[in-house]
C-alpha cells in the first residue's frame, strides 16, 4: 500500500479531488482552512482591530464610515468607553457619510500576517439618512467616573457596503470616547467545502474539520465551495 496525498484550493467550479480508480481507497479529507471561532481566526491571519481615541463635544457627535470589502464583514468583539458624559453610539446602515479623508488603520492583530483588510474605516463630519440596526448606550456621570460598553455580539455586515458608526454626546459637558473593534472577513461558512459525487450528493466540511471515509473501485470524489478554500487529501491505495 501507498499514501498519495494532495492539495487542492476548492472554488465555485466542481473539482474531482479524488479519481475513481480499479480498487477502492481510504481516504482523509481535511479543510485546511481556520475553524469558525475567534480564536482560530487570529492565529490564521484573518481577524483585524481598529482603535481610535476621540473627544466628542457637548451635543456633538463624533462618526466613522466603513466600507465592507466583496466578503463582506463580520464584527467580532468591540469595546466603547467614555470618560465623563454619556453617550449613544448607532451601527447605521444605508446612511450617507461626509467624510474627512482621515483613514483608520486596520491591524492584523497575528502581527505575523500583512495588515491587508479590504473594509475602510474614514473618520466622518456628518451622517444623512440610514437606519440604526444597533445600538448601545454607554453611560458616564459628572464626576468623571466614566463608562463603557463591551461585547461580544456578532454582527455580520453586507459585502461591498457602507455603514456608520456614530457617537453621540448626551451629556452636558465634553467627553473623551475611545473604540476598539475587531472583525474578519471570512467568516460564517465562508470557508465551508462540499464533499460528494458529480451528482452533488455529498456533505460539508467546515474550517479545521477532517473526515474519513471509504471510496468504492471506480468512484471520483468531487468538491466545490463557495469561496476558495484550501484542502488535503490523503489516499491509501
Amino acid at each position: 500500500m501507498s499514501l498519495t496525498v494532495e492539495s487542492f484550493t476548492i472554488g465555485t467550479a466542481v473539482e474531482r479531488i479524488v479519481p475513481g480508480l480499479h480498487y477502492s481507497q481510504d481516504l482523509i479529507v481535511e479543510n485546511l482552512e481556520p475553524a469558525n471561532n475567534s480564536v482560530s481566526y487570529a492565529k490564521e491571519g484573518f481577524l483585524y482591530g481598529i482603535y481610535s481615541e476621540f473627544p466628542v463635544a457637548q451635543n456633538g457627535s463624533a462618526i466613522f464610515e466603513v466600507t465592507t470589502g466583496t466578503g463582506g464583514m463580520q464584527i467580532d468583539f468591540y469595546e466603547i468607553l467614555s470618560t465623563v458624559a454619556p453617550v449613544k453610539a448607532s451601527l447605521i446602515e444605508g446612511g450617507t457619510v461626509s467624510t474627512s479623508g482621515t483613514v483608520i488603520s486596520a491591524y492584523n492583530v497575528n502581527r505575523d500576517f500583512a495588515d491587508d483588510a479590504e473594509a475602510v474605516f474614514t473618520s466622518g463630519t456628518a451622517i444623512t439618512g440610514g437606519s440604526a440596526v444597533a445600538e448601545e448606550y454607554i453611560t458616564a456621570d459628572k464626576h468623571a467616573v466614566g463608562g463603557g460598553a463591551r461585547s461580544g455580539k456578532t454582527y455580520t455586515l453586507s459585502p461591498s457596503t457602507d455603514y456608520a458608526f456614530q457617537f453621540v454626546n448626551e451629556g452636558n459637558q465634553n467627553t473623551v470616547c475611545f473604540f476598539q473593534l475587531t472583525f474578519a472577513e471570512k467568516f460564517n461558512g465562508q470557508n465551508r467545502v462540499t464533499i460528494g459525487d458529480d451528482a452533488g450528493n455529498g456533505f460539508q466540511l467546515d474550517g479545521g474539520e477532517r473526515i474519513h471515509v471509504r471510496s468504492d473501485e471506480g468512484q471520483s470524489v468531487y468538491a466545490v465551495s463557495t469561496n476558495e478554500a484550501r484542502i488535503v487529501v490523503v489516499r491509501q491505495n
